[in-house]
């Protein structure tokens, strides 16, 4: 029988959750509205297979795909990132029509604002 071993990582790329949530503050401080942590990083219940999702509301007309290139040390922090950017307009929307099915749902009742 075959086993197949994963390394153990950090989640949290060696830092603790607050000193994540202050790096990330200090690194979008000049572009972002708004920003949200949700998923296991926000409960505080993250793990070796745990990712951060971050949204930001940041002042934007860049096409949707292309908005996390905006933040490129964002990108280079060592902990795996799941960005979604919105500018406010989406934001509001997104919020007035979606908090209460699927994903958003979810999203909605477990994010935590960070900035």
């Amino acid at each position: 029988m075959s086993v197949i071993v994963f390394p153990k990582r950090d989640p949290l790329g060696g830092m603790s959750r607050e000193e994540l949530i202050k790096k990330i503050r200090f690194l979008i401080q000049d572009q972002t509205i708004k920003a949200y942590l949700f998923g296991s990083v926000a409960r505080n219940t993250q793990n070796a297979y745990s990712d951060v999702d971050l949204i930001l509301i940041a002042d934007t007309k860049t096409p949707f795909l292309s908005r996390p290139e905006s933040f490129p040390e964002l990108l280079s922090l060592p902990v795996e990132l799941n960005l979604f950017v919105y500018n406010q307009e989406e934001w509001e929307k997104i919020r007035e029509q979606s908090q209460y099915t699927g994903f958003w749902k979810s999203v909605f009742s477990e994010m935590i604002q960070i900035f």
